[in-house]
């Protein structure tokens, strides 16, 4: 439960985990967010790397916001639309 209730609507700037298929892997597998040191970075960006994990943290909590930067904060708390398209944005 966040600032946003109790209900199963996923909204603009709420704070979510990401799961991969339960059938894809005899654990639960969520998308993290490696902080960069040598042995393990991104390859393009040379920083954080997101990649899967079984392991909960708070380095698999990510917060969802609207794509363009203008309309992100007025978007705040608005459901997200089947299809939109959304930035995840490691929290």
């Amino acid at each position: 439960m966040d600032i946003f209730g109790a209900d199963e609507i996923i909204r603009y700037g709420q704070k979510v985990r990401i799961s991969a298929n339960p059938y894809l892997y005899k654990k639960e597998l969520v998308l993290g967010s490696t902080p960069h040191h040598p042995s393990t970075h991104c390859d393009k960006s040379h920083n954080q790397e997101a990649s899967m994990h079984t392991q909960e943290s708070y380095n698999m909590v990510w917060i969802i916001d609207a794509i363009d930067p203008n309309d992100r904060y007025e978007r705040q708390g608005e459901p997200v639309k089947a299809g939109e398209k959304i930035l995840l944005r490691h929290a």
